[in-house]
């Protein structure tokens, strides 16, 4: 037997549950990494946040308060000496310069706006002490003082013709940074006063520069971290790293700057919110549902990456209003500790894993030698050997397993015998349709000034539609349609009896005096048969239709059956075709009551007018979307095709819009319709036999039938 050789084990059942185990712990491992991985990285962004922002808010206010104290000791001590003699100036700067070793120069002016000039000035000298000052880093100090002094100046004079703050009547402030054309690291504070005399136009001003150092103590600084103070332009005007100050480096393309600039915060974390990249791959519902992507770092200096923190210098009125403190912080220094346990987690995971593959290995080892009972078991069943049975089966699922497989073999066996028995019934349900298919005439049907034609598709094997035709006497044709109920073999039944009656009541009706040229009285001898025979347990629907063309008169009468359309012919080309009439007469059904009564209707045969019967099935089946075509659809249908040039056309245009409804929905029930068109060349009179387009003799008493 095949199932008895060896499996590879790397395609046996045990690799297999070792590969499904460690699967499932993989994943388990992996959602517990992410879930710590996330909840950590969380708690570790916050502490970050905290952290630098902190800082910056901290260096912020240091920087705020230590020039503010500067620029209080420096107003103190200036204002009392603003119109003071020059010489007494230059004495009481070089003094104050001297307790105040952070000033590096002190000047005062007089500017006068009328004249649009400074009228007279008082700059202290550079005192031997400063000209040691190791800030000077070994360069001409004195060209390096004057050159301050000049570009002071030249501030101060902007700073005077600022048309703004005329009419001030407070102290005005600006802060400027002078480092990169001095190349000192210094910054400047500029200060206008309003005039001192009511009437004059006249002011004072002061400017200082005073080393970078005092503010560099107020900025935290360590091997992984740069603190800077940036303009409203992104300028550094301060820093802890004193070459970005004297190159007057803008870090404006520093996304943590960007961010410091348009925040309406005075302080804050750079960070980024984006969409993971399988994000891309979900759809939106789902992508909707996914945290965003939190990322604090960025490219900065040197190429690296950075954390970075922001705080706005408070308004303390000293110049500083568009100034920020920039701290910025390694990135792998910030996420380093994360990485490592990252990296602890997988190591973990790994040796986990490999224990997890180990049991597997060992558990599924047990488990495939019941199995191979179960395989070798069906291999049996598979070959025709119902009665094997899986002996000595487990308690767990496996045994489970071969129970079923056991029981698999006894319903295989019950099946085997129910197809056999299947298989005969569908041969007799394939004869009795054979038999019924004898009933149908071939082709169309064409006597003496009418035509007919039928089209029928039984909803299964059987039908329970009847259609049929045939010849009173020369000049009066026959017609009906019938429904059973339902449909299958009960309604083929019901149809095999009317073919039958039908038969039978055509002999009879030969003579006159019985049948009256009355369809309700064929419909009274059908009904008679048909309820003695079913005792009304089932019923049939039936519409007969007379043609009398020697009185030139329809007679119809109807046994609940649906009412018929008669279909004028179009007068000339261009004429609009009319709407078909419905041949309304209402009737019980066939076999319903024995006491049943039917009733004629009498109305004018035309030349070229159709006749369209068919059963409820063409109106009642539905389309994929579950509408039922209806009798308005099959109204329209009708009246468009109505130039059709025969009955056969007419029928195949109405079957082909009919069944382009239903689509591939299979029949709920069966589908009939018959087409009669009367002789367009037929003419009333001489007792209608006028008509030579069928010449030939006409059987009196022949029957055509057909059924669905």
């Amino acid at each position: 037997m095949a199932g008895s050789s060896k499996v590879p084990f790397l395609k046996s059942l045990r690799a297999r549950f070792a590969l499904v185990i460690a699967s499932v712990a993989s994943f388990a491992i992996l959602v517990i990494f992410m879930v710590f991985s996330s909840r950590f990285e969380t708690f570790l962004n916050s502490g970050i946040k905290e952290e630098l922002t902190g800082n910056a808010e901290k260096a912020a206010d240091a920087v705020g308060a230590t020039v503010k104290t500067q620029v209080g000791q420096l107003t103190t001590f200036a204002a009392p000496l603003l119109l003071a003699d020059p010489a007494k100036q230059k004495v009481s700067f070089s003094a104050f310069l001297q307790g105040f070793n952070e000033f590096l120069t002190l000047s005062t002016y007089r500017f006068d706006p009328v004249r649009n000039e400074i009228t007279s000035s008082v700059t202290s000298d550079l005192a031997d002490f400063q000209k040691q000052d190791a800030l000077f880093q070994g360069g001409d100090s004195v060209g390096m003082h004057r050159t301050l002094l000049e570009l002071e100046l030249r501030e101060l004079e902007r700073f005077a013709r600022n048309e703004s703050l005329a009419g001030s009547l407070q102290p005005s402030y600006r802060f400027v940074s002078l480092a990169r054309e001095s190349r000192l690291p210094v910054f400047t504070i500029l200060v206008r006063y309003p005039p001192e005399k009511e009437g004059s136009k006249e002011f004072s001003l002061v400017a200082t520069s005073i080393w970078l150092t005092s503010l560099m103590v107020a900025l935290p600084k360590t091997a992984a971290v740069e603190t800077s103070i940036v303009d409203g332009s992104g300028i550094v005007v301060g820093s802890t790293v004193v070459r970005d100050v004297l190159a007057a480096r803008s870090y404006g393309d520093l996304p943590v700057v960007r961010a410091a600039l348009v925040s309406v915060q005075p302080s804050g974390l750079y960070e980024r919110l984006g969409e993971w990249k399988i994000a891309a791959r979900l759809p939106p519902a789902l992508r909707d549902l996914l945290p965003k992507n939190q990322s604090f770092v960025y490219q900065g200096k040197r190429r690296l990456e950075w954390v970075g923190a922001f705080a706005r210098v408070q308004k303390q009125g000293i110049g500083m209003d568009r100034h920020w403190v920039i701290v910025q912080k390694r990135s792998d220094a910030v996420f380093g500790v994360l990485k490592k346990s990252k990296l602890d987690t997988i190591l973990a995971a790994l040796f986990v894993l490999i224990g997890a593959v180990a049991v597997g290995v060992i558990w599924a080892g047990e488990s495939t030698v019941q199995l191979g009972k179960v395989y070798r078991a069906t291999g049996e069943i598979a070959s025709g050997k119902f009665d094997t049975r899986i002996e000595g089966q487990s308690e767990d699922e496996i045994g489970q397993i071969a129970g079923a497989v056991n029981q698999m073999a006894a319903d295989l066996k019950e099946q085997v015998e129910l197809k056999a028995e299947k298989g005969r019934l569908l041969a007799e349900a394939n004869t009795a349709r054979t038999v019924q298919e004898t009933f149908f005439p071939a082709g169309t049907i064409s006597v003496r000034n009418l035509k007919m034609t039928g089209s029928y598709q039984p909803a299964t094997e059987c039908g329970g539609d009847l259609w049929g035709h045939f010849t009173v006497r020369p000049g009066v044709e026959l017609v009906y349609i019938a429904d059973a109920m339902g449909h299958g073999a009960s309604a083929a039944i019901m149809t095999a009896m009317a073919y039958t009656a039908c038969n039978l009541i055509s002999d009879i009706i030969k003579d006159a005096a019985i049948f009256h040229d009355s369809p309700a009285q064929l419909l009274n001898r059908m009904n008679t048969v048909i309820f003695g025979a079913v005792k009304g347990k089932i019923s049939m629907t039936c519409f007969a239709v007379l043609y009398d063309f020697n009185k030139g008169q329809m007679v119809f009468s109807n046994a609940g059956h649906n009412f018929p359309f008669v279909m004028f012919p179009v007068q000339g080309e261009a004429a609009r075709p009319a709407i078909p009439q419905s041949l309304s007469l209402s009737g019980n059904p066939l076999g319903v009551d024995d006491a049943s009564v039917f009733t004629d209707k009498t109305r004018p045969i035309l030349a070229g007018e159709r006749l369209v019967l068919f059963t409820d099935g063409l109106i009642e089946c539905r389309s994929p979307g579950g509408q039922m075509w209806g009798r308005k659809a099959l109204s329209s249908t009708m009246q468009s095709s109505n130039k059709a040039n025969s009955v056969e056309e007419l029928r195949d245009a109405i079957v082909g819009k009919a069944f382009g409804f239903f689509a591939n929905v299979p029949l709920a029930d069966d589908v009939t319709l018959v087409v009669a068109e009367v002789d367009s060349n037929w003419v009333a009179g001489n007792n209608g036999l006028v008509s030579e387009s069928h010449p030939g003799p006409v059987e009196v008493g022949t029957i055509d039938l057909a059924v669905a």
